[in-house]
């Protein structure tokens, strides 16, 4: 049994995760913290990922009240795992469900922890525990002290009446998102940036097999998603813009991807064109169509409305491009597309209708979650999609996935 560590849009996580993960239905254990679904070991799937901050194998069960009882199994775990004479390792504690008892369980694992630290000691071994002052190590500890090569990372996923304890093998590698996202050499603040990792989960979200697979983006700007596909190994990569500018950084940025990531890369074919007329550009049809929207005039805080106009002049960009992004991309394609909406000044999110236009150009709104997914988590758009948004961000990003019939 696998579990994931979720990011801050946890059920955005929960979709990238069924979408990469198809022959996995059941998501009922989850919570905003975790997902523990049964799926096999497969680590390019996971290294996949955009929205997971770590993941892992399940490697005992017990209660809160029984926790020593793991002492054994996590110490031999530890020496397995260890460099010749020298473990280092660490515990994190997640909540798997609403109202699972954190606090003694917190108190609990630090005991366990220096426990087992002990028992290191004493079957000869220089032991170290990283501890942390929250409940769970974050990335940075867990890579810069190389835990997973050094003697483990291990997690206990704490439920009401049940405790878990897993063994993490992957961890998002917060350098490398940190490179693609302050590092590119062209960056555009003012007009909207898609973040890489948001790149990856929609992208991921298209269910499509990258080595196979051709991807459109009709809104590329400076590049982010193109740059995403091309270290996922996508068979052909086509990008556009309706602006000279944008289309220049996308070059710079995807050129220099290639040369600095260090990764195989595909290269994309970019092009200066409207959306409005996508069809003219794409000769042949492509697999999946991946794209930010243009977001409309800039919105500075929260409660700060567009007038009607913007309003309507965003719906009509939208449904001429969609009428034309129809047509490039293959029966039965799916495109997922990040749209606006306007934080209010209470704090919830106003939104466009989309829906009813998207529908009206052909395209049918997929449902974006499993039907497994706990009602907590199972929180969508009034259009059906799902929200991203940063705390401070008076835009959001409404994420829907449409199928061409």
């Amino acid at each position: 049994m696998r579990y994931f560590i979720l990011g801050n849009h946890p059920t955005l996580s929960i979709a990238e995760i069924a979408a990469v993960f198809s022959e996995t239905t059941d998501f009922s254990t989850s919570s905003k913290e975790a997902a523990l679904i049964e799926a096999a070991s497969d680590s390019a799937r996971v290294h996949r990922l955009g929205g997971i901050v770590k993941s892992g194998e399940i490697i005992a069960e017990t209660t809160l009240a029984e926790l020593d009882d793991l002492k054994e199994i996590l110490t031999n775990s530890i020496e397995s795992s260890a460099k010749e004479g020298r473990a280092v390792f660490g515990l994190s504690v997640h909540s798997l469900a609403q109202g699972a008892p954190m606090k003694p369980a917190v108190e609990k694992a630090n005991k366990l922890a220096l426990s087992v630290k002990k028992a290191l000691i004493a079957d000869g071994k220089s032991a170290r525990y990283v501890a942390s002052k929250t409940p769970a190590l974050p990335s940075v500890a867990i890579l810069t002290n190389h835990l997973l090569s050094a003697g483990g990372e291990y997690v206990l996923l704490v439920a009401n009446n049940r405790v878990l304890l897993g063994q993490t093998d992957a961890v998002q590698d917060f350098s490398a998102w940190s490179k693609r996202d302050y590092g590119r050499p062209r960056r555009d603040a003012r007009s909207g940036m898609l973040p890489p990792k948001l790149a990856r989960i929609m992208i991921n979200l298209t269910g499509a097999t990258p080595a196979s697979s051709t991807l459109l983006d009709p809104f590329c700007g400076s590049g982010t998603v193109l740059m995403e596909a091309g270290l996922m190994g996508y068979a052909g990569i086509f990008g556009s813009d309706i602006s000279e500018k944008a289309i220049a950084d996308a070059r710079v940025n995807t050129q220099w991807a290639e040369s600095s990531l260090g990764a195989p890369m595909t290269a994309p074919n970019i092009s200066v064109h409207d959306a409005r007329a996508i069809h003219e550009l794409i000769q042949k049809p492509v697999d999946v169509v991946v794209t930010e929207t243009y977001l409309g005039p800039p919105i500075q805080k929260p409660g700060q409305s567009l007038t009607p106009r913007a309003h309507e002049d965003l719906l009509s960009l939208y449904r001429e491009s969609f009428a034309s992004i129809f047509k490039v991309l293959k029966p039965g394609g799916v495109a997922v597309v990040a749209f606006p909406c306007w934080r209010t000044v209470n704090g919830t999110f106003s939104h466009l209708p989309l829906k009813k236009h998207l529908e009206q150009v052909g395209f049918n709104v997929q449902e974006p979650l499993p039907a497994t997914t706990p009602a907590s988590l199972a929180v969508r758009t009034p259009s059906g999609g799902l929200l991203y948004a940063r705390p401070d961000a008076a835009v959001g990003r409404e994420i829907l996935i449409l199928r061409r019939p």
